[in-house]
């Protein structure tokens, strides 16, 4: 499913990066992709996104990496990743997103999510500015 803030959804198993075409919709405040998109990656680039508040990334089969660059996402708020089984670590620049205040991690690898542990984590220091992280 692609759910664009204010679209009725639409399920899908779409082969091509979907963000790059949506990137620049004005007035987009969440996306949902639930099952909606089978390749190894999502590139939020560079000035990307720039009205987007909340952000679903779930059930995604093949998503491996998850790149955001300097400048995307400067308005997001919550991030919510679950069941992608071949993620292995956490999204490139979270650390970078100054109004993200929830983060949560649902049915993920043992590997990502050994990596967010407070002290032990690899990718801990990415995340201890969020204000809310939700790890099940």
């Amino acid at each position: 499913m692609l759910h664009i803030g204010g679209q009725i959804p639409t399920f899908t198993r779409l082969t091509d990066e979907p963000l790059k075409h949506i990137k620049y919709l004005p007035n987009s405040t969440y996306i949902h992709l639930y099952q909606a998109y089978d390749g190894e990656q999502q590139h939020f680039e560079e000035d990307g996104f720039q009205t987007l508040k909340e952000l679903l990334l779930g059930k995604l089969d093949g998503l491996k990496v998850v790149k955001i660059d300097r400048g995307a996402l400067q308005l997001l708020e919550e991030f919510e990743v679950e069941d992608c089984l071949l993620m292995q670590e956490i999204p490139s620049n979270i650390e970078q997103l100054p109004s993200l205040k929830s983060l949560q991690i649902k049915d993920m690898p043992r590997e990502f999510m050994a990596g967010l542990q407070p002290n032990t984590g690899s990718n801990y220091s990415k995340i201890k500015h969020i204000t809310s992280v939700a790890i099940q």
